[in-house]
């Protein structure tokens, strides 16, 4: 009995150049999508991440039972910047903290966040390049303020403000600061609706959901 043989079709050149075709068309769209789709993530993806941090430090102060400083070092009003860091100090309490934290060697940077392209020596993780931190309030009707301003969280969670050497303050119903998402441009404009972050006395930071 005669065997049958069995012959293997390959692809063609023709094929070939035509699936090569495709997946060039398919990245020419998808690319600029997923630009637009990250880009317009970006103040979310940065609240997230200085909200996480937060609640990182505030985590560490109870572990390692020192004052943690959250230093808002830079604000923006009206274009892409900004940074915060999480200090440790040598102090058991705010109020030894916010007598520390003015000293020279008083408290160390365990955590650095900067946005908007904000440079910060030897930080090289994320840093969303069209976002800023436009501001922090105290009140739901009040301006959102640059003025740098230093919150710091206690072994025991509470959270005060410290606005002066020696002065620290129990915080007193919530602080909430902003950031926003810009558009690209030679004048830089807002693009979104932005992102909210609330702490209050003794609960952890949170992004505020409209």
């Amino acid at each position: 009995m005669a065997k049958c043989r069995q012959y293997s079709r390959g692809f063609t050149i023709g094929e070939m150049l035509m699936v090569v075709v495709i997946i060039g068309m398919l990245t020419y769209v998808a690319i600029p999508a997923m630009r637009t789709f990250t880009g317009s993530n970006a103040d979310l993806s940065a609240a997230t991440r200085i909200t996480h941090t937060i609640n990182r430090g505030k985590d560490q102060s109870r572990r390692r039972n020192r004052a943690y400083i959250v230093d808002f070092v830079l604000l923006m009003a009206n274009g892409p910047g900004g940074r915060v860091d999480i200090l440790e100090t040598r102090g058991t309490s705010c109020q030894s903290a916010s007598d520390s934290i003015f000293e020279e060697n008083g408290a160390d940077i365990v955590h650095s966040m900067p946005v908007g392209g904000t440079e910060v020596e030897g930080y090289k993780g994320p840093n969303e390049k069209l976002v800023g931190l436009v501001g922090w309030r105290m009140s739901a009707d009040a301006a959102f303020s640059t003025r740098r301003i230093r919150l710091c969280i206690a072994p025991d969670g509470a959270t005060s403000v410290i606005r002066a050497r020696g002065s620290a303050e129990p915080l007193a119903g919530h602080f909430e600061f902003a950031l926003q998402r810009y558009a690209r441009g030679e004048v830089e404009r807002t693009d979104g609706i932005g992102r909210r972050v609330k702490m209050s006395f003794s609960g952890p930071a949170r992004l505020v959901i409209d």
